[in-house]
């Protein structure tokens, strides 16, 4: 009921009596208050507070704030990102999916990448798209790669545009 409130109140424009609200719901374990809070934080230039907030779902295996710090931390600590992204992309989440891929694409690990992103791809990611579109492209599937492309130039991804554009050629 707190976080009802809170969300209602953060929708309204009411900002000092959403944090109240969420923060009493985040002091009761609630991930989803803690994910507002830490997109209230991050909107007024906040990163100590988008971290402490997203840190806390985190701890609580929100698959989102797992996927929102992997991310976060891939520069600073790898090995956690990686930890991160891949709890969350077990747990369904499309972004953490691709981030996964990309990494297991680096590696040359083709069919497992592949395999990941088409999953992704199942929830419209369309990074996925591009990715899969690159994928293509390099085993030569010209075919393949346009039809990648094209769903991730239409689901508004600018630099699949102009890959297709290149395969058209």
């Amino acid at each position: 009921r707190q976080f009802e409130r809170g969300a209602y109140y953060f929708h309204e424009g009411r900002l000092t009596e959403a944090e109240d609200w969420l923060s009493r719901a985040a002091q009761q374990g609630q991930p989803d208050a803690m994910l507002m809070l830490a997109q209230m934080s991050a909107q007024r230039g906040d990163e100590a507070g988008w971290m402490h907030w997203t840190s806390a779902a985190a701890d609580l295996e929100d698959p989102q704030a797992m996927c929102a710090l992997g991310i976060a931390k891939q520069h600073s600590d790898p090995t956690e990102s990686q930890r991160l992204l891949a709890s969350s992309a077990d747990r369904g989440i499309p972004t953490a999916m691709t981030a996964v891929a990309l990494g297991q694409y680096v590696r040359h690990e083709f069919e497992e990448a592949k395999d990941l992103w088409i999953e992704a791809a199942r929830c419209f990611d369309r990074e996925a798209y591009f990715w899969l579109g690159i994928l293509a492209s390099e085993q030569g599937n010209t075919d393949e790669a346009q039809d990648w492309y094209l769903r991730a130039a239409n689901a508004g991804d600018p630099q699949s545009m102009l890959y297709l554009a290149r395969t058209l050629g």
